[in-house]
């Protein structure tokens, strides 16, 4: 059966069809879409990302922060993301606690600075990067310098943000038709939701067909990736 959700799915801004999943899911929980706020970590320039249609067009207000763009004039400020500085620079910019949106993606440390954020910010939605490459419980070893090569050696498996995200009070709702995103939202919200396998990730995990189709090429160094348990000692320390 095809998800619900794929129908949905559309690009104006996003890379993907991000775009049209977030626009559904808003009017799915019935949360206002105009004025929402947001955090965007990970978006180049700003030209293409998610939040960019909805900034435009329904007066969305909030941060995006990028390790190597700024733009004031967007609320886009460069800094080099870790999972020990992101709380940190979020507070200066003065950011509240509770934000209804969250997009992030930056390749290789994705899980490790979202565990951090998740230890001071609540979301109502999130929209998480996951590495399709691994099915079962896989996270990239930390590295607060790691930068992506290329190779599928990133981020962490869909268990595994799913694992963090369960912990927290987030619901897995949907994984795109590129098996490069997944959003979860918040638990007492995706009751609200007629969607088929919530929080069930083997039937909700799309496999890589993006680049040639067949996701990101091998690690040539064949680096090993850790468990979830190990990998939160990172941001619990």
């Amino acid at each position: 059966m095809i998800h619900p959700l794929r129908d949905y799915e559309r690009k104006v801004y996003s890379q993907n069809g991000q775009d049209g999943v977030i626009e559904q899911l808003y009017k799915m929980l019935d949360l206002p879409l105009k004025n929402s706020t947001f955090f965007e970590i990970g978006t180049q320039d700003g030209s293409e990302c998610n939040t960019r249609y909805f900034r435009e067009n329904y007066n969305w207000y909030g941060v995006m922060l990028d390790g190597g763009y700024q733009n004031p004039n967007i609320n886009l400020f460069q800094h080099f993301i870790t999972a020990e500085n992101i709380c940190y620079i979020l507070n200066r910019y003065n950011c509240p606690k509770y934000v209804n949106f969250l997009s992030i993606d930056i390749d290789y440390n994705t899980f490790y600075v979202l565990g951090s954020l998740l230890q001071e910010f609540k979301f109502d939605i999130i929209d998480a990067e996951y590495n399709s490459s691994y099915k079962t419980d896989w996270v990239v070893q930390y590295d607060p310098q790691g930068q992506w090569d290329g190779s599928n050696y990133f981020g962490a498996s869909l268990q595994s943000f799913h694992m963090l995200l369960k912990d927290k009070g987030y619901s897995l709702v949907y994984t795109d038709a590129n098996g490069a995103d997944a959003f979860w939202v918040k638990d007492h919200l995706a009751e609200k939701l007629d969607l088929p396998h919530i929080n069930d990730t083997a039937k909700l995990y799309t496999p890589p067909r993006y680049g040639d189709g067949k996701g990101h090429p091998d690690d040539i160094f064949k680096r090993k990736g850790i468990k979830y348990q190990e990998a939160k000692k990172i941001f619990e320390a």
